[in-house]
């Protein structure tokens, strides 16, 4: 992955402040007997692909002899191998002076028929300013933080609502709209935990939480005109949903686990999404935003019951700001959403997603402007669990949702 800071830095570190990870008892591991491990060697050379592994003929001559189901594990190795891999061959060829192995994914609980993974570990948005981008381990503990700015980021910046390619005509009039972020910054600080249980090759229990400081603040400026006679001619509400990635941080890779003679490589990556749903009636000049400081700590676990949350109340000060310059009809939510994503070799898993979002109603429909700002915060998961057992589909819960009840800015009631 590469960092992308919209034009605020081009460098950023991300550390690891500590990781550990606790064995299994022997007699509680198993790995499959079709397994394959592979040697320094392969795990150096293999050009890894979504379908595919590809390596020089020279020096692996008896990988033409894999047969097909054979499960095969990889260890991280070079530029073209970061994350180690865990595939299933379908079928082996050779392309000139390469061995070409074509794969099928394999899940954990192929390779692995009973074992524990336990991972706790600590990363941070680190400051911008740093001039180093690799990993750093860090004493047990230690903290590393820093305010990273995300000002300036465009949410909606389609020439007109709705169309990308030409105008959007509602009612006669067409819409032209812009919405930015004035001011803003971050600062997340996560330690999160993954425990994995596999029992006779079936995932007993999974369970992934985080718990966060969070110290975040934007403005986002929305400013909406119509061509034409807007008051008159336009009878109904447009609706447009968009998202912008903010920051989007290197693949902090941690150090393997073994269940057996299995190496299984685990990862997280940080991102920063701004997200907004805008629902639009007239000509709309609006300012709205909040700054937020609280600790958060949200999760769920899987097991023989189904989905269970995990997590508390968040705890947190919030502050909205709204400034209404010339007011239509608006009603905008805008979140902004750390999101935590945990990967084993190159397969994306679990996706965490907790963070502070502003809800601003605006009416002008009798001319007596009307408003009111609802601050709320939500945390989701989205898991990806077929890489641990393909018998089970991806699925996503709601973990919490809380939006004030009462405006804390306006004069709705």
């Amino acid at each position: 992955m590469r960092p992308l800071l919209l034009g605020v830095a081009s460098v950023v570190t991300v550390a690891l402040l500590g990781a550990c990870a606790q064995p299994v008892g022997e007699e509680e591991t198993q790995a499959s007997e079709d397994l394959l491990v592979s040697d320094d060697g392969l795990s150096r050379d293999v050009e890894v692909s979504a379908d595919a592994l590809a390596v020089p003929r020279a020096g692996h001559e008896s990988l033409l002899d894999l047969p097909a189901g054979k499960l095969i594990v990889g260890r991280r190795g070079g530029a073209k191998n970061p994350d180690g891999f865990l595939r299933r061959v379908r079928s082996v060829t050779t392309e000139g002076s390469k061995i070409v192995i074509h794969t099928d994914a394999a899940a954990l609980s192929d390779a692995i028929v009973s074992g524990d993974l336990h991972e706790t570990s600590s990363p941070a948005l680190a400051d911008p300013g740093s001039s180093s981008t690799s990993l750093r381990p860090r004493e047990f503990g230690g903290v590393l933080g820093g305010k990273i700015d995300i000002s300036n980021a465009v949410v909606l910046d389609e020439r007109d609502i709705g169309s990308s390619t030409g105008a959007t005509s509602v009612s006669g009039v067409k819409l032209a709209a812009h919405a930015e972020v004035t001011s803003g910054y971050i600062d997340f600080r996560p330690r999160v935990e993954t425990d994995l249980r596999f029992v006779h090759r079936k995932l007993e229990h999974f369970r992934v939480s985080a718990t966060a400081d969070l110290d975040a603040k934007f403005e986002v400026d929305i400013d909406v005109k119509g061509e034409g006679s807007v008051t008159t001619e336009l009878s109904r509400s447009v609706k447009t949903t968009k998202k912008k990635q903010l920051i989007k941080f290197p693949r902090m890779r941690l150090p393997p686990q073994f269940v057996g003679p299995v190496p299984v490589y685990e990862a997280i990556e940080l991102a920063v999404v701004l997200g907004c749903d805008f629902t639009i009636k007239g000509d709309v000049h609006v300012r709205t935003g909040l700054q937020v400081q609280g600790h958060f700590s949200a999760g769920a676990s899987y097991g023989a019951s189904g989905w269970q949350k995990l997590g508390s109340a968040p705890t947190f000060k919030v502050t909205p700001t709204f400034d209404a310059v010339a007011a239509g009809n608006l009603e905008v939510v805008c979140g902004l959403s750390p999101q935590v994503s945990v990967l084993f070799y190159d397969m994306a898993g679990p996706t965490l997603s907790v963070g502070p979002y502003v809800s601003a109603e605006v009416d002008n429909t009798s001319g007596s402007l009307k408003w009111g700002v609802y601050p709320g915060v939500h945390a989701d998961l989205a898991a990806e669990l077929s890489l641990f057992d393909r018998s089970i589909a991806s699925s996503s819960l709601s973990i919490f949702d809380w939006k004030s009840d009462k405006p804390l800015l306006g004069n709705a009631e």
